[in-house]
């Protein structure tokens, strides 16, 4: 499972996570920033934020800047990604359960 690392209160570095279908990345060409939505859920229901950034459309690399309410306390989320493509269909990733996203949010110094 993919794990993704961050400390309380840092906002300043974006999640970036890779899309793929089995080890091909996904192509994310002239897909709008608000066509791909992360969806972040812990022990509550999942919320959705829109994609901040396509850091690598060909090689399907995208990011979001955590809001600071995700930041705010010492927890672990599970992270997917939505995306709606040019012709209207929509997948989220990962596709497997054995590739889930997993962001914690690890406490800092006193």
């Amino acid at each position: 499972m993919p794990e993704i690392r961050s400390k309380r209160f840092d906002t300043a570095i974006a999640l970036q996570v890779q899309l793929l279908r089995g080890s091909t990345p996904v192509d994310l060409t002239g897909i709008a920033l608000s066509a791909i939505v992360f969806r972040i859920g812990g022990k509550t229901a999942a919320r959705e934020y829109a994609a901040t950034t396509v850091d690598d459309a060909l090689a399907g690399k995208v990011g979001l800047t955590p809001p600071t309410e995700l930041v705010s306390v010492e927890t672990t989320y599970f992270v997917e990604v939505r995306v709606t493509f040019l012709d209207g269909k929509i997948q989220t990733f990962p596709l497997e359960v054995a590739d889930r996203i997993i962001w914690k949010v690890l406490p800092s110094l006193p």
